[in-house]
């Protein structure tokens, strides 16, 4: 209920977003039994057809995982150039807090 709160808020607010879920370990380290996590990530809108890089950002590169589409992009792939690709999908910091701040006010 609580995943869909947040969701429901950004698709009516219109802000862009990436689901993942996953199973994990519980939190409690008494517990064996098993959890589903979820992360939702807001991001910015991108609107037409994506260019063909090494890689588009979305959920799988959010989560740590680059598929690369081109051999030649490959090779010329740094750390910097995979962190500006990425940071380019992120929200200016004044939006990202107006929604952390709308979305805390979910649950008060």
């Amino acid at each position: 209920r609580d995943i869909h709160k947040v969701a429901d808020y950004l698709s009516e607010h219109e802000v862009a977003h990436n689901m993942f879920l996953t199973y994990g370990k519980s939190f409690d380290s008494q517990s064996t039994e098993p959890t589903i996590r979820v992360f939702l990530w807001p991001r910015k809108k991108f609107i037409g057809i994506k260019e063909e890089a090494a890689f588009n950002v979305a959920v799988v590169e959010l989560g740590g995982h680059l598929p690369i589409k081109v051999e030649e992009l490959y090779g010329s792939l740094t750390e910097e150039s995979i962190e500006e690709t990425i940071r380019s999908a992120c929200l200016e910091d004044q939006e990202y807090l107006s929604i952390k701040q709308d979305v805390t006010k979910l649950f008060s």
